[in-house]
C-alpha cells in the first residue's frame, strides 16, 4: 500500500510498501490495512502511524482528510511533519511563547491563535517521545 501526506504546497512523505496507518478522527482512533474498503474520514490535530519494511514511523499531521481505495491512503492537510525531522527545540520553543501569550491576559493577544498554537505544538511534543 502506498502512503502519501500532502499540503497545499508540497508532498511531505510518499512512501511504497506501507503494510499499516493508523490515524485518529474526532471519533477515535483507526487503522487502515492494504485492501481496505473505501472510505474517507476526518482527521484532528495528531500523530499519524505508518508501518513500512517492518518498522513503526510518526508524521505529524494537524488535521485534514484521510482517503483510501485500499491500494492507496492519501491524507490530505494544511501542515504536516514527518517525526523524525522534528527539532526538539523549536518545538519547545513554539510551546513556551504560546503558554506566554496565553499568561499575558492583554487585549492585543489573540487568544484562539495562541490556543491553536499551544494545541499544535503538544501534539508535535507527544511525536518527540
Amino acid at each position: 500500500m502506498q502512503l502519501l501526506i500532502r499540503t497545499p504546497e508540497s508532498t511531505v512523505l510518499e512512501v511504497d510498501n506501507v503494510t499499516s496507518v493508523t490515524a485518529e478522527s474526532p471519533d477515535g482512533r483507526f487503522g487502515v490495512l492494504p485492501r481496505h474498503m473505501a472510505m474517507t474520514a476526518a482527521l484532528k490535530e495528531s500523530l499519524l502511524t505508518y508501518v513500512t519494511e517492518g518498522t513503526a514511523k510518526t508524521a505529524v499531521v494537524m488535521g485534514g482528510l484521510l482517503q483510501t481505495d485500499g491500494q492507496t491512503v492519501t491524507v490530505l492537510t494544511a501542515a504536516a511533519e514527518d517525526a523524525d525531522s522534528l527539532d526538539k527545540a523549536r518545538v519547545l520553543a513554539a510551546k513556551e511563547r504560546a503558554e506566554k501569550r496565553l499568561q499575558l491576559r492583554d487585549e492585543s493577544v489573540d487568544v484562539q491563535r495562541a490556543e491553536l498554537a499551544l494545541s499544535r505544538s503538544l501534539v508535535r511534543m507527544k511525536a518527540l517521545k
